[in-house]
C-alpha cells in the first residue's frame, strides 16, 4: 500500500479499481458497482493497522454488499466517505451472523450523505459498530419486514455525533427498539435530529 497523502483524484470505474483504493487516497466513483457476488471481506479495506484516512466520493452510485462485508474496518480522523448508496442484502444463510455493521466497524473521520436500503431480514447493527466521528444526513430504509433475535440499531455504540438521520421502512416495530430512541443507536450521546418512522 501507497501510505502517502494522494494529490490527484482517482476515477473508480468498477470493482477491480476499487480493491486499488490506498490509505491515503482520494477518488469519485463512476459507476454503480456489485460486491455481493464474493463472500467474505474481499471488497472491505484495512483493518486497526490499516486506516483509511482518504477521501472517496461515491457521487451518488450505487453500491451492493452483503452485510457481513463492511466497506472499511477503521476510518481515521482524516478520512472521509460522502455520497453514498448502500443496497444490502444477507443470505439466508447468514440470518444468524453476528456483523459490525454495512458501512463501518470503526469511524474516526466524516461520513455525510448516505443511504442504506435494507433488502433482506437483518439484524444487529446497520450501519456502524463503533463511531467516535460524525455521521449526518443519513437515511436507512427497510425494503423488507425486519425480523431477528437481538435489538437492532443503526449504530451500536456511538461517543461522536450522529445527527439529521432517518429510519423508515414496513414493520419495523418486530424488533421493539427501532421505534425507540435506541432505535438509532445503544448510546444516545450527541444524537440529533433522528427519528424512525413504520411505513
Amino acid at each position: 500500500y501507497n501510505t502517502q497523502n494522494a494529490k490527484e483524484i482517482k476515477g473508480i470505474y468498477n470493482e477491480q479499481d476499487y480493491l486499488q483504493i490506498q490509505p491515503k487516497g482520494k477518488y469519485i466513483i463512476l459507476n454503480d458497482l456489485d460486491f455481493s457476488k464474493e463472500s467474505g471481506k474481499k471488497y472491505s479495506f484495512g483493518n486497526k493497522n490499516l486506516i483509511f484516512e482518504g477521501n472517496i466520493d461515491y457521487n451518488g452510485k450505487t453500491i451492493t454488499t452483503l452485510y457481513s462485508s463492511y466497506l472499511f474496518a477503521y476510518i481515521g480522523r482524516s478520512g472521509k466517505i460522502s455520497n453514498l448508496v448502500l443496497d444490502v442484502k444477507m443470505p439466508d444463510a447468514e440470518m444468524n451472523h453476528w456483523a459490525a455493521g454495512a458501512v463501518f466497524a470503526t469511524n474516526y473521520g466524516e461520513i455525510n450523505n448516505l443511504q442504506v436500503n435494507l433488502y433482506n431480514n437483518i439484524y444487529n447493527t446497520l450501519v456502524g459498530w463503533d463511531n467516535y466521528g460524525t455521521v449526518s444526513e443519513f437515511v436507512i430504509n427497510y425494503k423488507e419486514s425486519l425480523y431477528g433475535q437481538h435489538n437492532s440499531y443503526a449504530f451500536y455504540s456511538n461517543y461522536g455525533k450522529i445527527k439529521n438521520g432517518y429510519i423508515y421502512g414496513k414493520n419495523t416495530t418486530q424488533i421493539g427498539s427501532i421505534n425507540a430512541g435506541s432505535g438509532i443507536t445503544t448510546t444516545a450521546f450527541l444524537r440529533t435530529n433522528c427519528s424512525s418512522r413504520n411505513s
